[in-house]
């Protein structure tokens, strides 16, 4: 029963509300990340063993040209980065010149 002492009627309105969804979504969701950036996980790796040779140069006070080290680690990490994309596109079919 409700305030005025009646039940309510069951039956919905016929009816169609009049104002219609303002912003319908019309474009599809973008994508979930799959993994993570293996690009990324290499060059943060390769960081990580420039850093440990650093740390072992201070210690042991080893005679290693630290300029060898810093393009070393550039190169390994910028050889991730393109090989991981390549990869990826391979294995998800994104890009390299293939048409949609």
């Amino acid at each position: 029963m409700n305030a005025t002492g009646t039940t309510p009627d069951p039956t919905p309105d016929p009816t169609p509300d009049p104002t219609p969804d303002p912003t319908p979504r019309t474009t599809p969701r973008p994508a979930a990340p799959r993994g993570p950036n293996v690009g990324a996980v290499l060059g943060g790796l390769a960081l990580a063993a420039v850093a440990v040779a650093v740390g072992l140069h201070e210690l042991f006070g080893l005679a290693w040209d630290w300029r060898y080290w810093a393009a070393g680690v550039l190169v390994l990490a910028g050889s991730g980065v393109a090989v991981s994309a390549v990869v990826r596109a391979a294995l998800h079919g994104d890009g390299c010149g293939r048409s949609r």
